[in-house]
Order: structure tokens, then C-alpha cells, then sequence
């Protein structure tokens, strides 16, 4: 007996000493790849299978904020639904000694598995951070970042500018402004501009996005991969006006159906002319957005649009473009809860099943912002054809 709990007592100092050896791996900002697996096992739930195999792409990648970030996520979302376990009460007395004791070592994991998940984000953090150092502290910018995202000289008149208020003259002469207000203007490889107190920088989103709710960024001038924004953080920015997406004004010698956007900014690029081609894709492009019918859409056309009452057609199509953003807000809040009810277990889908549905969704949302491009297009159509057969009657 003495011998078997001495070889007992040795396993465990065994493993206490290895918990303390990764414990201080992590704390120097040093991760594995099988930090990720063993964390993927304390979990032990077929709902994250999809968000572990994501933050391991992107860990294969370098991409550690996005790892960080993805983690992050998972946790706050395992937390919750772990709320009840942990706040039972082992010492209660219609629990039998076993029961209390299965209790207490479920909390126990549970609490260890939270602390696993702290200690990795944590140390992703301080080896994107350095990371970030060993790839561009050394470098200096002596020329523009390729890629074509930027026009030519934008750059260069933007370092040389000594303060925000230049800086911004400089974005405004070379970029148009859109507002940043639905999930519709959260767009990979987009420009955006973020103003932070006095601080104005220049943003780019990544070419694709691991998760629907992740956004990753870079310093377009610089390169640096900077902290990954959520989708709410993305929109709440927008709506604070600190935060705005960038569109390059028009080129000169442009074709003439095209016009520099009208100083108030509300789109980048005016159509002169408007035709029955455009209203029968908005038409088509409604119908398979699934959200409204394009009923309306087609009597705005035959009733206004042919008659040419642009007044009377533009206020038909913005009331259709009204129901349909409403329909697509509802959508995209039902498709967020449908996500945290499955990584919560309240919807009881398998992976596979949840793939597809993700697959589908995704498809779905394509025609939805087809239909949204589509509407935008026609809506500007018809102010632009209003606004010059008003001033055709003044004159």
C-alpha cells in the first residue's frame, strides 16, 4: 500500500512540474501548436470543433491576434455555458460524499480550463507583439506598399503631413468617405480611415475573414498586422464616426456615364445615365436576396421610371430599399443568435449539418449584398436623373 501511493504521489509532482513548465513557457510568450490541441480536449465539446480547427489555420499562418482573438471569443462563449456547473454548491446536503466530490473536481477542471484559456491569449499577445518587432522594426518606408490598394503619391503626401488636420485634407483629396453602418460595409480588402483622438490611420481589412464575427486588420502603410476588431467593435466605431471607409475618387478622362462623387460623399461613384438594364437586376437581384418581394420594384419601373416621374420612382424604390435593410438587420441578428445558441448547445445541430448551414448562409448573404449594390445603384440613378429634370424646369 505505501508503495503504491508513493508512486501515486510521484506522477503527480511529475505532472505539477510539467503544468509549471508550460505555465512558464506561456508566460514568456511562448506557444505550440499543441497548447492549441490540449486546450481543444480540457474542452471537449463537438461545438468549437470549427473554432479550434480556425485558430489553428491562422496559428499555422503567424496570424497570432487572430488566434488570440478567436480564443477569446470561444471562452467567453464556454464560460457562460459552464455558469451553472460552477455555481452549484458541493457543500450542499442533499449531495452524497461521492456526488460532491464528482462535483468539486468538475469545477475544478472547468476553472482550470479558464485559466488555460487566459494564459494562452495572454501569451499569443506577446508573440504577436513580437513577432510585429522582429518583422518591421527594422525596416524603413522608402517606398509604397504594393498590392495597388493605394493611389499613386498617396503615401508619401500623407507621411509628410505634420498633423491631423493635413492628414485628413490629404484622404479627402484622394478618397471618398462612406459611412460605416451595417454588416453590409464590413468588407475584406477594403480601405477604411480610424480616428483616435489625435491619431489618424489608415487601415486595410484581410483578404478573408476566419470567422464572420472577426475582423482582421493592417496598418496599410506600414504593414503591421494590428489587433483584430469583432463585428460590433467594427460597427460601433462607424457609428461613433471615428471610423469610415475609404473609396478612391474618380480618375480623370473617366467615361462619361461616370461623375466624381458629390461633395457631401454619400457614395463614390454617380451614374449619369440610368437605364431599364439596372432596374430588371435590382429586380432579379431582390427576388433572390429572399427578403421582399420585387413587386413594387417592377411597378416603380413600368409606372415612374418609363413615364419618367424619377420623383415618384425614387420614393417607390427607397421605401422597397426601407423594408429590405429592415429584413436584413433582422436576418443578420438571427443568424448571430443562431451562432451563440449552437456554441452554447441550445441548438442541437451536428458539425456537419451546422457546416452547411454556415455554406447556405453564406451564399444567401452574397445575393443579399448584390441586392443592396444593386439597390444603391438605382437609388443614385434616379437622384441624379430627379435633380436634373428639376433643374430643367427652372431653367
Amino acid at each position: 500500500m505505501a508503495l503504491f501511493w508513493w508512486g501515486k504521489s510521484r506522477h503527480a509532482a511529475r505532472d505539477r512540474a510539467s503544468l509549471s513548465l508550460t505555465q512558464a513557457r506561456l508566460a514568456r510568450g511562448e506557444v505550440l501548436l499543441g497548447d492549441l490541441h490540449k486546450l481543444k480536449t480540457s474542452v471537449a465539446e463537438a461545438r468549437y470543433e470549427n473554432d479550434f480547427n480556425n485558430a489553428k489555420a491562422a496559428f499555422l499562418r503567424r496570424e497570432f491576434e487572430i488566434v488570440a482573438a478567436l480564443l477569446q471569443e470561444m471562452r467567453e462563449t464556454y464560460a457562460v455555458s459552464q455558469m451553472r456547473m460552477l455555481h452549484k454548491d458541493p457543500k450542499a446536503e442533499e449531495l452524497t460524499k461521492q456526488e460532491a466530490g464528482i462535483l468539486a473536481d468538475k469545477q475544478a477542471a472547468i476553472r482550470d480550463t479558464l485559466d488555460r484559456f487566459d494564459e494562452i491569449v495572454k501569451a499569443l499577445h506577446l508573440t504577436a507583439a513580437k513577432e510585429s518587432k522582429r518583422q518591421f522594426a527594422p525596416r524603413k518606408r522608402d517606398r509604397e506598399p504594393t498590392g495597388g490598394e493605394l493611389p499613386e503619391g498617396f503615401a508619401q503626401k500623407f507621411d509628410a503631413a505634420e498633423d491631423t488636420a493635413s492628414r485628413t485634407e490629404v484622404i479627402q483629396r484622394y478618397f471618398c468617405a462612406v459611412s460605416v453602418n451595417t454588416t453590409g460595409d464590413v468588407k475584406p480588402a477594403t480601405l477604411y480611415a480610424h480616428r483616435k483622438e489625435q491619431a489618424l490611420t489608415v487601415l486595410i481589412t484581410a483578404d478573408r475573414f476566419p470567422t464572420a464575427s472577426v475582423i482582421p486588420i493592417n496598418n496599410v502603410l506600414t504593414g503591421k498586422r494590428l489587433k483584430p476588431l469583432s463585428i460590433q467593435d467594427f460597427l460601433a466605431l462607424g457609428k461613433n464616426q471615428e471610423l469610415v471607409q475609404l473609396q478612391p475618387r474618380q480618375r480623370k478622362g473617366a467615361s462619361e456615364k461616370e461623375t466624381p462623387a458629390a461633395a457631401n460623399g454619400e457614395s463614390a461613384v454617380r451614374f449619369a445615365s440610368l437605364d431599364l438594364v439596372a432596374f430588371n437586376q435590382l429586380v432579379l437581384s431582390s427576388e433572390q436576396s429572399g427578403l421582399i418581394s420585387s413587386i413594387p420594384i417592377s411597378n416603380a419601373r413600368d409606372q415612374f421610371f418609363r413615364q419618367e416621374k424619377y420623383q415618384h420612382a425614387y420614393g417607390s424604390i427607397e421605401r422597397a430599399y426601407q423594408e429590405f435593410v429592415t429584413k436584413a438587420s433582422q436576418r443578420t441578428a438571427k443568424l448571430r443568435q443562431d451562432e451563440q445558441d449552437y456554441k452554447r448547445g441550445r441548438l442541437k445541430m451536428s458539425p456537419k449539418k451546422w457546416q452547411a448551414k454556415q455554406r447556405q448562409d453564406a451564399a444567401q448573404t452574397q445575393k443579399i449584398e448584390r441586392a443592396r449594390k444593386h439597390f444603391k445603384l438605382v437609388l443614385d440613378g434616379l437622384r441624379l436623373l430627379n435633380l436634373r429634370q428639376q433643374q430643367g424646369k427652372g431653367e
